[in-house]
């Protein structure tokens, strides 16, 4: 028995049916709508809108409350994201419920997962701070168990098709809420396109939203829904560049052309590389040393001097991170509890000796060592290697698989100087999480037949 995906007439890998029903003209296309619906309503809830964020900016209100509001936030959470993850966490439950069992550990990407929520979890034993701790890993390992749920459910197609839905869906209530606002202002320098998130979150939401629409646009046949596609892809890179998130366009830029120098035939690789060649050589002869100037500017996304000064302290995160180092020679092995370290009763100290109170270590490869020592950040360091090793291999036989290996890239970048993409409940961190699961314990799945 075969289904099929959303975008083709062509039969792909079986998947039970959507939630067992075979009839596509007259059902899925309906319960597809209903449950990309349900889905962005569950991440709105997960990740609340701050329509009130992009005003607070211009005003220069987006840090009241101080060392105080800190420590509220961190002791009281979050209710309505506590209410999105029980959501999550039930739907979950309907759809592994409803799908074949497929389970299997996948060699060593397997293995190193399972080994790596084993140590989180044991970090509970070691915790400065059990009760934020078990908070901690009570959601990350919801976020984990549906992000199981959903790989072992869709094919890679659908999953794309997921992510354009909820990334393009809240780029444009982004785009929507700046205009009623009045502050999308391309004019004023310290403007930065942030919409209903942090303007690092949207640029995260943007730089998934443009993979995505690429990896769908590679094999699609119909004129309609390719334009359709194309154009999404050049909105979401306009917007990502509005951001003037600089690692967000850097991760966006490196995993985009991986896939597009991967995926494209022999011919047109040549043609890109001579082009690229001729684009700078032809600046340079116009331009001349200028090109260095401008190229400089260009790096700061538009931020001005206030984006240079920041660079040497990459934006105040190495007074951070030095701070961090100090403490992890104390327990290098086993760290301070998963994600524990910067705690209700640690944020304050925090903020003395470093000058500001930040809500995590704005690294991913920080974070774990604070919290689970050198031991957890190889693991998480050695999954996300093996998970780019098998995607890579599993692309010499089906070429959709460069989809999760450039999705392992934008991860791996991004993880350099932010947190939430591995521990955090927004969607882009579940589209990772999908991925890595659908890599390290799920078969291969069959090529797309022409």
């Amino acid at each position: 028995m075969v289904t099929h995906s959303l975008f083709t007439k062509k039969p792909v890998a079986d998947l039970n049916g959507m939630y067992g029903l075979h009839d596509r003209r007259a059902k899925i296309p309906w319960l597809w709508i209903a449950f990309l619906f349900l889905m962005l309503l569950i991440f709105t809830a997960s990740t609340p809108f701050m329509f009130y964020w992009p005003m607070e900016e211009l005003l220069g209100q987006h840090f009241k409350g101080g060392i105080a509001a800190g420590i509220e936030h961190l002791q009281a959470g979050n209710p309505k994201r506590r209410a999105g993850m029980v959501v999550l966490f039930i739907c979950s439950l309907i759809i592994i419920g409803r799908t074949k069992n497929r389970l299997q550990v996948n060699d060593f990407l397997g293995c190193t997962l399972i080994f790596y929520w084993s140590w989180i979890l044991l970090s509970l034993t070691w915790s400065i701070d059990p009760s934020y701790t078990i908070r901690r890993l009570a959601v990350v390992f919801i976020v984990w168990f549906s992000a199981f749920a959903m790989a072992s459910r869709f094919t890679l197609r659908q999953l794309a098709t997921l992510a354009v839905f909820i990334t393009g869906f809240t780029l444009l209530i982004g785009i929507g809420n700046e205009l009623r606002l009045g502050t999308f202002d391309l004019a004023r320098e310290k403007w930065r396109f942030s919409g209903v998130l942090h303007c690092v979150s949207m640029g995260w939401n943007c730089g998934i939203l443009a993979l995505s629409a690429i990896f769908l646009v590679t094999d699609e046949k119909r004129k309609k829904v390719w334009f359709i596609l194309w154009s999404i892809i050049i909105i979401a890179i306009v917007f990502l560049l509005l951001t003037k998130t600089r690692t967000a366009v850097g991760a966006a830029i490196v995993s985009i052309g991986f896939y597009w120098f991967k995926a494209v035939s022999a011919p047109r690789k040549v043609f890109m590389v001579l082009g690229i060649i001729i684009l700078l050589s032809a600046s340079y002869v116009t331009l001349g040393q200028r090109l260095f100037y401008y190229g400089e500017e260009a790096s700061t996304l538009g931020r001005g001097e206030a984006a240079k000064s920041t660079v040497s302290s990459l934006t105040g995160r190495l007074p951070l991170w030095n701070y961090c180092f100090k403490f992890a020679a104390e327990r290098p092995i086993q760290g301070y509890g998963f994600s524990s370290f910067i705690n209700a009763e640690t944020i304050e100290e925090i903020y003395v000796n470093v000058g500001w109170a930040p809500s995590s270590i704005h690294s991913g490869y920080v974070n774990e060592l604070m919290g689970t020592g050198f031991i957890g950040m190889g693991a998480l360091i050695s999954m996300l290697i093996f998970a780019l090793k098998r995607a890579l291999y599993l692309a010499k036989q089906n070429p959709a698989y460069l989809y999760p290996a450039s999705a392992v890239i934008w991860l791996s970048f991004n993880l350099f100087l932010e947190t939430t993409l591995i521990i955090g409940t927004s969607f882009m961190a579940f589209w990772g999480m999908m991925l890595l699961t659908k890599l390290a314990f799920l078969p291969a799945e069959e090529p797309k037949q022409q």
